[in-house]
């Protein structure tokens, strides 16, 4: 326990030290002139509620499923202070998931000898939805930047990709395992053009000779379903992006 407590301690004073060396680097005419850059980084997805096995009413509901997509930005922000700062971004942000779950189907078939037999089948359904998304966010730097900071934004997404793919397996009656039915794809109907979002996040950025590095972490919260249908109302998309941006003065 006191060996834990020593490299805690220790991992602490480093990170403090390194901020203030940096706080001293940095001149103040670099930190407050605008700044622009590029960040990119793993978009962990989360489907939760109501997700249709197809985008239809009247048909069975998954509810949860997730992917992992890149998400790619571009960014541009202006420190006010060593504590506070403001930016926009304008992102390419896939948000599609692929869902998996066995139902019941609402149909018998019949064997050769003509029985009658339930038909269980596994579902797999990929949604593919992506954005274009707009922002502006706020970054706050508790012992003075750079270094530590904590932040938050809101955002508008506009639809730009809105498609399934479905495809199905049997899995029961035993004679009938394995038995594929035909793909189906489309297009998503009466899916919502507009998604908005509020994010939250936590990251540490680096000076050095040319710019800034900021590794982060952000959790993006999004309002609505994907689609303007009552059978799908409780369907939601929340985000857990790791980035890592990188910007530029764009002067001094």
């Amino acid at each position: 326990m006191k060996r834990t407590l020593s490299l805690l301690a220790l991992v602490v004073c480093l990170c403090g030290t390194t901020a203030q060396a940096q706080y001293y680097h940095v001149g103040e005419r670099t930190w407050t002139a605008f700044r622009g850059g590029i960040g990119t980084g793993i978009n962990y997805t989360m489907h939760t509620g109501d997700i249709p096995v197809l985008p239809f009413s009247d048909n069975t509901n998954f509810t949860k499923g997730g992917d992992v997509n890149f998400t790619l930005q571009g960014f541009v922000e202006k420190p006010f202070t060593r504590s506070f700062a403001f930016g926009l971004k304008l992102a390419w942000d896939p948000m599609s998931a692929t869902v998996e779950q066995n139902t019941l189907e609402p149909y018998r078939i019949t064997d050769p000898q003509g029985q009658v037999y339930d038909v269980r089948r596994d579902h797999v359904t990929e949604y593919i939805l992506r954005y274009v998304t707009i922002g502006g966010y706020v970054k706050i730097y508790p012992v003075g930047g750079p270094g530590f900071f904590v932040g938050g934004g809101a955002s508008m997404s506009i639809l730009t990709t809105k498609r399934f793919v479905n495809n199905a397996t049997i899995t029961e009656p035993e004679w009938a395992i394995g038995t594929k039915g035909t793909p189906l794809t489309g297009p998503i109907d009466n899916a919502n053009p507009l998604r908005a979002s509020v994010d939250l996040m936590l990251g540490y950025e680096v000076f050095f000779a040319y710019g800034f590095l900021s590794p982060q972490v952000q959790y993006n919260y999004g309002f609505g379903s994907p689609i303007d249908e009552k059978y799908a109302e409780s369907w939601s998309i929340d985000n857990v992006r790791l980035l890592i941006n990188f910007a530029l003065p764009l002067y001094q």
